[in-house]
């Protein structure tokens, strides 16, 4: 017993000096709520998945952009490699990255969507809290991309190209298991 009272002090000083960044991981969250286009009728929905390892992550995040233009419904669906960091102080983790745009796909009815191209990719920034072995996360991804239009009529001979920039803000909540 006085070895267990003794040793408290030294735990507690074991706790200070711990660092959660430093434990391995995996995050999954989901897109909560769409932070732009207010002109626009829009929803949002999206996933993320990392995996993070001695404060560097990988990853691969989806998102899907639905807006309600008039009658018409346009789907663009984002798909990204996400590379981040990762730092902490004691149980709160800060995680900070790039996603590279994989594919960006969208869906028009009356425009011919087969023939666009596209680049650009998503910066993002989440915040961890140490709930034991897990870890509730909460974060911000901000979505720029370019991609080409073929404002073509389907089944029409008329060839029209334009480029439309895609930019958006997502804010996300999710769970991550700490081992």
């Amino acid at each position: 017993l006085v070895v267990l009272i003794l040793s408290v002090p030294l735990l507690d000083k074991a706790k200070a000096d711990w660092n959660s960044s430093e434990l391995s991981r995996i995050r999954v969250s989901t897109a909560t709520g769409l932070d732009s286009l207010p002109s626009e009728k829009a929803t949002s929905s999206g996933t993320s998945i990392n995996y993070i390892i001695n404060a560097f992550g990988i990853g691969y995040t989806t998102s899907t952009l639905t807006i309600d233009d008039s009658d018409v419904k346009v789907k663009k669906i984002s798909n990204v490699l996400d590379l981040s960091v990762m730092t902490g102080i004691q149980s709160f983790t800060f995680q900070a990255g790039y996603g590279w745009l994989l594919s960006h796909k969208w869906d028009h009815p009356s425009y011919d969507t087969a023939t666009n191209s596209s680049e650009g990719g998503s910066g993002f920034f989440n915040a961890g809290v140490d709930l034991g072995l897990f870890e509730l996360t909460g974060g911000y991804r901000v979505w720029s991309i370019v991609h080409n239009v073929n404002k073509s009529w389907k089944n029409s001979n008329a060839n029209s190209d334009d480029k439309d920039q895609l930019a958006y803000k997502e804010m996300y909540l999710g769970l991550g298991y700490i081992f």
